[in-house]
């Protein structure tokens, strides 16, 4: 699995740790959605602050 993170357009590094806790979260809240397939390939998390 790999996950990358970006700040207002800036690419943020991350070590392979971080990238497994990050990934694992979205897993785990993917997983837990009615109606997602199983086969899907990428997911795209978006965050806007107010």
């Amino acid at each position: 699995m790999k996950a990358t993170l970006e700040l207002d357009g800036r690419s943020v590094g991350m070590k392979g740790y971080v990238q497994e806790v990050l990934g694992n979260v979205v897993l785990g809240v993917v997983r837990t959605m009615k109606g997602v397939p199983d086969d899907w390939d990428e997911a795209v998390v978006r965050i806007e602050r107010d």
